[in-house]
């Protein structure tokens, strides 16, 4: 999958609660993302508007420890994050900015990545980092919001 030359500037955060006592984890249900504006055309580069939500699967009062990034196909477009969990809903928000080829329409698929131990470790999970191999993680990627940019 080829995007084209581009600028990537990432900011993010989380709105995360604190760390609570719970030995058994909650797992990932659902993740979503949104994409604003989710189509440009125009000068760039362009910031865009990433937005998205994990929830959980909470049967317990538990605060979770997990990670997130934000990607486009193969292509990590924002470093690592760990967060954690408040309730069965947590709101991600985060903002990048592209540099197309002037004149060449992209369209870019942008997802939201969350990832938690798959051993459910808490301990374990504090030294998270890229170094992990992929069957340490348990990665639940959200559908992919359609961004098309054009450059003028």
């Amino acid at each position: 999958m080829h995007f084209g030359t581009r600028m990537l500037f990432a900011s993010a955060f989380a709105i995360t609660g604190l760390f609570g006592p719970g030995a058994l984890a909650d797992r990932i249900e659902r993740v979503t993302t949104t994409v604003t504006p989710d189509k440009y055309d125009g000068p760039c580069p362009a910031t865009f508007k990433l937005e998205g939500v994990v929830t959980f699967d909470v049967s317990r009062a538990n605060t979770e420890q997990y990670a997130y990034h934000w990607a486009a196909g193969d292509t990590q477009l924002t470093d690592d994050v760990k967060a954690f969990s408040k309730g069965v809903h947590n709101k991600i928000e985060s903002s990048i900015q592209l540099d197309e080829p002037k004149g060449v329409t992209a369209n870019i698929p942008i997802m939201l990545h969350a990832f938690q131990m798959a051993s459910r470790g808490q301990e374990d999970f504090h030294s998270y980092s890229r170094g992990y191999q992929k069957t340490d993680l348990t990665d639940t990627p959200s559908k992919p919001a359609n961004l098309t940019i054009t450059c003028r």
